[in-house]
Order: structure tokens, then sequence, then C-alpha cells
């Protein structure tokens, strides 16, 4: 077991230390800022979808933010190396 190589369609980083505070950054404030949107975005799809906007905002929040934190982290890992 001795030289594994990389996975495919992976391509090698360099050998730079890429802290995970800025994925943790962008997830905390991401958080913050989707629920501090909550009202807004639950007053724009009230309109489609009545009194389920709440629940559709909430479930929408939690699939993104996640989805935009991983973006911004591997987007500033690639920058980085």
């Amino acid at each position: 077991m001795n030289g594994g190589g990389h996975l495919p369609n992976r391509t090698k980083h360099s050998d730079t230390f890429i802290s995970p505070w800025i994925d943790r950054f962008s997830l905390i404030s991401l958080t913050i800022l989707g629920i501090i949107s909550i009202p807004i975005i639950d007053s724009i799809l009230d309109g489609w979808f009545g009194s389920w906007s709440l629940e559709v905002t909430i479930c929408g929040l939690i699939v993104t933010i996640p989805l935009l934190a991983t973006y911004i982290g591997k987007l500033y890992a690639r920058a980085k190396s």
C-alpha cells in the first residue's frame, strides 16, 4: 500500500497549509445572514407557497448555506494553491 495515486479528476494541490478557519468563518457568516434574511425570503415566497413559505424558506436555507460555504472554501483553496 505504498504510493497511492490521486483520485480521478483531482489535481494535486501545492504543499501549502490551508486553514479550515475560512470554511468555518464562511459557514458562520452565511448562517447569520440566512437567519437575518428569513423574514424577507418568507415574505417573497408567501405568494407562491402560502402558509408553507416559512418551511420552504428554512429547508432551502438548510440546503443552500452549506453548499455556498463549501464553494467559498474550495474557491479560496484553489486561489491559495
